[in-house]
């Protein structure tokens, strides 16, 4: 056997032991389960970055087959099908030197995989629907939350039941919202696992740092465009538009939601609040009634380029520029209409 097929036979046998341990940390320590979880997809990752996929399936297919001896051959599969598709996506991300950007979006396309196929096995193995388990695991809360006295909790309550509403309605308007969800689970999971990356030897790019997060004008302008589209959806003759508008008019405003709190934690950071205030705070009013301030303010940063009229005043050793680094603030600076 030559050494480097050795080689990759070696780590891939480590890997898939690792993989194991995790798996059974994850189960049965409870403080570390959660915490666990976004560690599993790693050892596989690691294997298609060093030896390529093939090298990484048979690692997988190694944890699986030591995983059925504690778990049971059903109970293993299903462990292993939760991470083994994103942790060979970010793989093959990594190995092609791949910006962040287009790894986690990689990522995201494993998840809705790992979803669906979830779906399937509990279907067909368990003889579950998850997805109505869901449904009435929110109902449950709806019924909790409208018996309550806190007007907070009642408006909570009428969200929720119209969401559900629209979900039983009209399914096809949640597919923006589900894929925005993914992005946003795959984005985590990378967060989570690039320090273990680099650790290991394995250059993972950096996230564009939160405060210089942004899109194209051009998004802004097919929001427009998106507009009319569902102003025209709405002629009798045009209704079969309707779910194509209503997922691009969402999709759109998850977009511009997560620029607007960029913007916001600009600006809080650049007025001297810490990281974790700034972070809490952007974040919480993109979910409160004040979204769509959020939304429009985003809007506006990506149209008018709001936070580079405010780059030439950011001092030299300001924190707030080291955190972005040079090479986004450049980008920022682009940002102001000629």
């Amino acid at each position: 056997m030559r050494p480097l097929a050795t080689r990759a036979v070696t780590e891939g046998a480590l890997m898939a032991a690792l993989t194991v341990v995790l798996v059974l940390a994850a189960a049965y320590v409870p403080a570390l389960g959660f915490v666990l979880t976004f560690f599993l997809p790693a050892p596989a990752a690691a294997v298609t970055v060093r030896h390529g996929p093939a090298a990484a399936f048979l690692s997988v297919a190694a944890a699986a087959v030591l995983l059925a001896l504690f778990l049971g051959p059903v109970q293993a599969l299903g462990a292993v099908l939760s991470f083994a598709f994103l942790g060979l996506a970010f793989g093959f991300g990594l190995r092609r030197r791949w910006d962040a950007g287009r790894t986690i979006l990689l990522g995201a396309l494993a998840v809705a995989v790992t979803a669906v196929l979830a779906v399937l096995f509990t279907r067909l193995v368990f003889h579950q629907d998850i997805l109505a388990l869901m449904r009435d695991s929110l109902d449950s809360t709806v019924r909790r939350l409208a018996a309550s006295r806190l007007p907070s909790a009642r408006a909570t309550a009428e969200m929720l039941q119209a969401m559900l509403k629209q979900i039983r309605e009209q399914p096809l308007m949640m597919i923006a919202p589900a894929a925005a969800a993914v992005v946003a689970m795959s984005a985590v999971y990378y967060a989570a696992m690039r320090p273990l990356f680099r650790r290991t030897g394995v250059e993972a790019p950096r996230l564009t740092s939160f405060a210089a997060w942004t899109v194209p004008r051009s998004v802004a302008w097919a929001w427009l465009g998106v507009m009319g589209l569902t102003l025209l959806s709405l002629r009798p003759e045009w209704k079969w538009l309707a779910p194509l508008a209503q997922n691009l008019s969402y999709a759109a405003v998850a977009v511009f939601t997560a620029v607007g709190a960029s913007v916001a934690y600009f600006f809080l950071r650049y007025w001297g609040l810490g990281v974790a205030a700034a972070g809490i705070l952007a974040v919480y009013a993109s979910l409160t009634p004040l979204g769509q301030v959020v939304v429009l303010l985003g809007l506006w940063d990506v149209l008018a380029g709001l936070r580079a009229r405010f780059l030439d005043r950011l001092p030299a050793g300001h924190p707030l520029r080291a955190e972005i680094g040079e090479a986004a603030l450049e980008r920022l600076k682009g940002r102001v209409p000629q």
